[in-house]
């Protein structure tokens, strides 16, 4: 009895030695990479989940880079000119256009030369578009036309959105060449269909991206410069807090002055004017006023006869 107890212990305790054994090979199996060797290579990820680079790049260039050696700025500017010569200093404008290499791009002339009292003068509105490489020589001969009263000029970066729209045109560019190379191995007409009809759409944001950067060169090449050319009799006068107190006054009082002789004048040239239609006016009261009066007379003295 007690041989058979043993016997079946002895037993049992090879069996859990083997079950043991077959589990630690069975976790080996499974998890492996749990006893690799520190210094071994690490296997790649599956390309379904590849991680893609975080890198900031725009264009093929990073921010450090295409910021520090090609930015792209688009440079305008607004002046606004008071001229006592428009002649001149028109044709001033457009010769120092001309110099620049420039071109006009739009003018709207209008008004008449102040010959008489009452004439605006003429004014220009012209539409300049300069080489940037000409534009601040450009500005400076505009300084010696006139007298400026106004000058407004900006600045606008557009180095981000020129480079990213490149970027954009590169990815579409190459989204396209694969696109092609899937029509020629394409031969169900489902597949060239699909194909074909993606390959439209790609054109068609291509064309779009690529008429976006040619108007962004266009303007970083070219500046645009807004001039308004006002022909005035006198210029505008600034009256500065450094004037004496006597200089102001006096200027203030010659400026009533020449009101006041504007204002005659003004009034002696309406009532000439008026003249003919006053003496008509004149005439019709007096065919008028007298007769009645005259008949009232006359019946106020028959009346009092009467009595």
């Amino acid at each position: 009895m007690k041989k058979t107890f043993c016997l079946i212990t002895v037993l049992l305790i090879i069996a859990m030695c083997f079950v043991g054994c077959a589990a630690k090979s069975d976790y080996a199996a499974e998890g492996e990479w749990y006893d690799a060797p520190a210094d071994a290579p690490a296997e790649p990820a599956p390309d379904d989940y590849r991680e893609e680079s975080t890198t900031s790049s725009i264009g093929g260039l990073d921010e450090a880079s295409y910021v520090e050696n090609d930015r792209k700025l688009i440079y305008t500017s607004e002046y606004t000119i008071e001229t006592k010569s428009f002649e001149a200093d028109y044709n001033a404008i457009i010769a120092a256009l001309e110099a620049s290499g420039g071109f006009l791009s739009g003018e709207n002339t209008y008004g008449m030369k102040p010959e008489e009292y009452g004439d605006s003068g003429r004014h220009a509105e012209l539409t300049l578009r300069i080489p940037v490489e000409s534009y601040k020589t450009f500005l400076n001969e505009l300084e010696g036309v006139g007298s400026i009263t106004r000058r407004y000029r900006t600045t606008d970066d557009v180095t981000t959105s020129y480079y990213d729209n490149e970027a954009r045109i590169e990815l579409y560019e190459a989204h396209y060449e694969k696109l092609m190379g899937y029509l020629e191995n394409a031969s169900d007409i489902n597949d060239i269909i699909a194909i074909e009809s993606e390959m439209t759409d790609v054109l068609y944001t291509l064309d779009s991206l690529k008429g976006e950067k040619r108007h962004m060169d266009d303007r970083i090449e070219y500046c645009t410069v807004y001039i308004y050319l006002n022909e005035v009799v006198e210029y505008t006068e600034v009256v500065t807090s450094k004037e004496s107190f006597a200089s102001r006054v006096g200027s203030s009082f010659m400026s009533v002055i020449k009101w006041l002789g504007r204002f005659f004048e003004g009034f002696a040239v309406v009532f000439i004017a008026a003249l003919p239609i006053l003496a008509i006016l004149a005439a019709i009261f007096s065919a008028i006023f007298f007769p009645v009066r005259a008949a009232k007379k006359k019946k106020k003295a028959l009346k009092e006869k009467a009595e």
